[in-house]
């Protein structure tokens, strides 16, 4: 079994010349921007998702970026590649002498060198699993219910999307026309969506795609929930030019989804470090959800825009160098998905929360087998899509809160899992009215290194346990074993609390 997809090493820096002078990538921020408040910047479905959900219909971050200012950049021989309305900004390529000059321009708030790298957060070959993730979060009574997040548009921001359009399990999205636009932000030109092919990541979108909305009618066999939902998708990530412009990319393909009405966005592309280039690393401490542009974008669009982000963490957690999620899996908004293993423990691929955090992160998690985080997140992609058909008013907000009750964690969230593993149908049942936060929860205080618990059920065998250094922050986790109905806990010497998974109750260990 893989555990661990190595990352790729690609997005090596790029030296680009028109003369003999070297030159580099830059964002370029503006200052302002001319903002007409009788114009329409976004679509008639985009207001009406805001105004159900009772946010501002006009928000000066719709409005283009200032046309006059990017024309008077010209002078400076500067390349632009792409821009950002919400961030009001271009990337651009430009030397440095030049760019000496731009960042002391009036309209120009800052200058800052691109110095990010996208990965894609790994994916393996096998589909074992498949079934046991949808089990694993109860979705099958969502199913037997006939939800399928009809009505829901769902964007999804990846690489490329290789053969989608020949998958047995998405031939009914196409056949229904359920495929409602693509884009590529990398090649805007290609007229070959579905069939560029650079190397083994190019089916990483579909594979994304299959675990949110398909269904193989041959093998009987669903892989996501939202099979009835309509989907937009864009290309983001180049495999092939190994440029460091995908962080751009993403931030305009988000916007674009925004403009369309699309409110439901996955993704499993992240940005962290390991690159030849060290210069162009990020460090684990920029992972605050402040740093990075595209943490940035994501925090506008589901605090501004109503959209609910889902975002793999990552696949970082075993390299001790980093371990933390990568961006914009550290956005507080956002919906962040780790991976577990089938008994419940954190997969040591899946990226933890940064302990300096004032919110955790992840926010939940599930089963991704050989899949990595990529594979976990579209399964809870596919849940809130259904729970958006049932109330299509929720905000993201609220998506995370009626998750958090719904989670096998709540209400003791870590660094490792979140709230844990979502169950599809307490959601539901939440939203109804009819359910209950877990309230099967014991807290205790030992005195001591270590304590014996006697357990009632007599079929429990393994309990995975989370050693914290405080409420949340894992410093270990292990799975123990139970001896005549009699579970030993010790005391790891850094530990302050510890929590208890049990079939159907949680024990919270307060150490003294």
């Amino acid at each position: 079994m893989i555990r661990k997809k190595a990352l790729l090493n690609c997005f090596v820096f790029v030296l680009m010349s028109i003369t003999t002078i070297a030159q580099d990538k830059y964002w370029i921020f503006f200052n302002n921007k001319n903002v007409d408040r009788e114009a329409q910047y976004v679509s008639d479905r985009t207001l009406y998702n805001r105004a159900m959900l009772g946010i501002d219909l006009f928000q000066e971050t719709d409005a283009p970026v200032n046309k006059a200012y990017i024309d008077s950049l010209k002078s400076y021989h500067i390349n632009v590649i792409t821009t950002s309305k919400w961030l009001n900004g271009i990337t651009a390529v430009a030397d440095q002498h030049d760019m000496a000059q731009i960042k002391h321009l009036g309209f120009v708030k800052s200058v800052q060198p691109l110095t990010s790298r996208m990965f894609v957060t790994g994916f393996g070959s096998d589909v074992d699993f498949y079934s046991y993730a949808m089990n694993q979060i109860a979705a099958r009574k969502l199913i037997e219910r006939g939800l399928t997040g009809k009505g829901i548009q769902i964007g999804v921001i990846d690489g490329n999307f290789f053969t989608s359009d020949r998958s047995p399990a998405l031939k009914q999205l196409f056949e229904n026309g359920q495929v409602a636009a693509t884009r590529d932000f990398v090649d805007p030109d290609s007229k070959e969506f579905f069939n560029n092919a650079d190397n083994q990541n190019d089916y990483h979108g579909t594979a994304v795609w299959h675990m949110i909305g398909g269904f193989d009618s041959l093998k009987n066999m669903q892989y996501g929930l939202a099979t009835g939902a309509s989907y937009y998708l864009a290309r983001t990530d180049d495999t092939y030019k190994e440029m460091r412009l995908e962080e751009a990319y993403w931030i305009e393909a988000l916007e674009w989804m925004d403009s369309l009405g699309v409110r439901l966005v996955n993704s499993s592309l992240g940005y962290a470090t390991d690159f030849d280039d060290k210069k162009e690393n990020y460090d684990p401490e920029d992972m605050n959800g402040k740093t990075t542009s595209i943490s940035k974008a994501a925090q506008i669009a589901t605090t501004e825009k109503g959209m609910v982000l889902v975002i793999a963490a990552g696949n970082r957690g075993a390299d001790k160098s980093w371990k933390v999620v990568s961006a914009p899996a550290d956005a507080e908004g956002v919906i962040t998905i780790g991976a577990t293993d089938i008994i419940g423990k954190k997969e040591e691929f899946s990226a933890i929360g940064p302990a300096g955090l004032s919110y955790t992160k992840p926010d939940f998690a599930c089963l991704a087998a050989n899949g990595g985080t990529s594979i976990a997140a579209p399964v809870i992609t596919g849940l809130i899509a259904c729970l958006m058909e049932v109330k299509p008013t929720l905000s993201s907000k609220q998506i995370k809160e009626i998750l958090r009750k719904a989670s096998h964690l709540y209400p003791f969230p870590n660094t490792y899992l979140g709230y844990g593993i979502p169950s599809a149908d307490e959601a539901l049942e939440i939203i109804k009215g009819a359910g209950q936060p877990n309230n099967n929860v014991e807290e205790i205080t030992v005195e001591g290194k270590k304590t014996e618990i006697e357990l009632t059920d007599t079929d429990i065998r393994k309990v995975v346990v989370f050693h914290k250094s405080d409420g949340s922050v894992v410093i270990e986790q292990e799975v123990l074993s139970v001896d005549n109905n009699i579970l030993q806990v010790k005391k790891p010497s850094k530990a302050g609390q510890s929590t208890l998974v049990l079939e159907d109750k949680l024990i919270e260990i307060t150490w003294k």
